[in-house]
């Protein structure tokens, strides 16, 4: 027997729920983008419009996300009770977060932990101890290589997170640095008008350069981002830009709004008024192409 609500039906009481809805690929007509929903979060497949040739790509997009999705929880579900290596754990957290962050911020985190695995990698997990990472962060090698505060904070935050993801996932029992203090002791500053003006005056030459610092100064994007920045994602009449990929796009998936000073809006007539290039805003002054470098 069942319930008959207006728009569902629910079973009586005492008999099995319905199996939570697949997840599948859906098209957003409001930004015209493909997405599917993981664990309540949309997770981007492909730019619209909606038709058959977007849809079959976000089809694609989608059965490899999930694949991924199911080898990392097959990989975490075998080694549950299992006593792990540190070079095992990395495995794992590595291969559960490729999918999830920008390919720069993968590598990063990667390069920290192959260096720590070089020296702790065969190690058991619950035989490390707090001093360990305290001993490895003084090597020679590693002062040499590593000085600033800033730079140890970094690499002692990403070796802490792929502890406290085993920890999250039920693979080991705790982090053994749980405790070890991360301190970024040189915070950044906001650039003054005079600091502003010195480093304008360095690039007298170069036009497309200064448009590019004030464009920096006025909206604070990043100069990634700055790069990429295109004319189909600025709203000139709204005052905004939209960043569809940025650092945390994988992780928030949705695109990263900016808004606009007249300042900068003027600035971005003039370079419209200019066409240097279809696609992009912000190019080089010798030959109009994709800056390299910012």
């Amino acid at each position: 027997s069942t319930i008959q609500g207006e728009d569902d039906t629910f079973p009586a009481t005492g008999e099995e729920l319905p199996m939570s809805r697949k997840p599948k690929p859906w098209f957003d007509k409001h930004n015209g983008k493909w997405y599917t929903t993981d664990n309540g979060e949309r997770v981007k497949l492909a730019d619209g419009p909606k038709n058959a040739t977007t849809e079959k790509i976000a089809y694609d997009e989608f059965y490899k996300f999930m694949s991924q999705k199911m080898k990392q929880q097959d990989a975490v579900k075998i080694e549950k009770g299992t006593p792990l290596s540190v070079l095992r754990l990395f495995d794992l957290y590595l291969i559960s977060f490729e999918s999830e962050v920008e390919i720069k911020t993968w590598k990063e985190r990667k390069y920290y932990l192959e260096e720590f695995a070089f020296v702790y990698g065969n190690k058991l997990v619950s035989d490390l101890i707090p001093l360990d990472l305290d001993r490895w962060m003084k090597r020679k090698e590693n002062e040499t290589r590593w000085k600033s505060d800033d730079s140890k904070a970094t690499i002692i935050r990403n070796i802490k997170a792929a502890f406290n993801w085993g920890v999250k996932q039920g693979v080991i029992d705790k982090n053994p640095f749980q405790h070890t203090p991360v301190s970024f002791r040189n915070k950044r500053k906001p650039v003054s008008e005079e600091q502003y003006q010195q480093v304008l005056a360095l690039f007298d030459d170069d036009p497309r350069m200064q448009e590019t610092l004030q464009f920096l100064f006025w909206v604070g994007c990043r100069p990634s981002e700055l790069r990429r920045a295109r004319w189909e994602d600025l709203d000139l009449e709204a005052g905004t830009l939209l960043f569809g990929k940025h650092k945390t796009s994988k992780k928030v998936s949705k695109p990263r709004k900016l808004i606009l000073i007249e300042q900068a809006i003027q600035l971005l007539q003039t370079i419209k008024q200019r066409g240097d290039h279809d696609e992009l805003i912000f190019v080089n002054y010798q030959n109009c192409t994709r800056m390299l470098s910012v």
